[in-house]
């Protein structure tokens, strides 16, 4: 038991740091701060420093207990590029607007061609499908089993796909089965 404890002691003495003395920390000057408060609840601030930081904003109240705000503010980043940043916040969320936000992809991006081919072999079985159901109920399909017969259809042609792709485990459905909904 001594053994542990001196074990342990030993242990928290190698692991502690030479001194806990703080780090020097550098003194940032706020050049500005002008703060209104109104007593309707609206308020407007504005904050710059020393070191280049900028803020901006100002809110009203626009529901019970919700606030509407609107603002900018900017800095300069680490690798000394000037970041702006303005944004309003609402009943429709947080909406920054800034050339420094990601930006997605455009849409409707392109469609790859294993995905057209697809479409078009679908369209093609459910045409000859639907002539084949009709010619065999003596054009007594009705449109909604016309419909089921489609979207099993697609279903399982996509199923296809993505196994041709290898994204799909075969081992799951069996895509030869003929299916029959009821």
């Amino acid at each position: 038991m001594k053994f542990v404890l001196v074990l342990a002691l030993a242990t928290v003495a190698v692991a502690m740091p030479d001194s806990y003395e703080a780090k020097e920390r550098k003194f940032v000057p706020i050049i500005r701060d002008e703060r209104i408060r109104e007593d309707d609840g609206r308020y407007n601030f504005d904050v710059e420093t020393g070191n280049g930081i900028l803020i901006s904003q100002s809110g009203s109240p626009v529901a019970e207990g919700a606030i509407a705000k609107a603002g900018e503010y900017s800095y300069t980043a680490p690798n000394g590029e000037q970041i702006y940043m303005k944004f309003v916040a609402d009943e429709n969320g947080f909406q920054p607007q800034s050339s420094h936000l990601p930006v997605a992809p455009e849409f409707p991006h392109p469609i790859p061609q294993f995905v057209l081919d697809q479409i078009q072999r679908a369209a093609e079985e459910d045409a000859a499908r639907a002539r084949a159901h009709n010619s065999r109920a003596g054009n007594g399909g009705t449109a909604s089993e016309l419909r089921r017969m489609v979207v099993v259809r697609r279903l399982v042609n996509l199923y296809r796909s993505l196994s041709d792709l290898g994204s799909v485990n075969r081992g799951g459905i069996d895509t030869d089965t003929k299916l029959r909904i009821s």
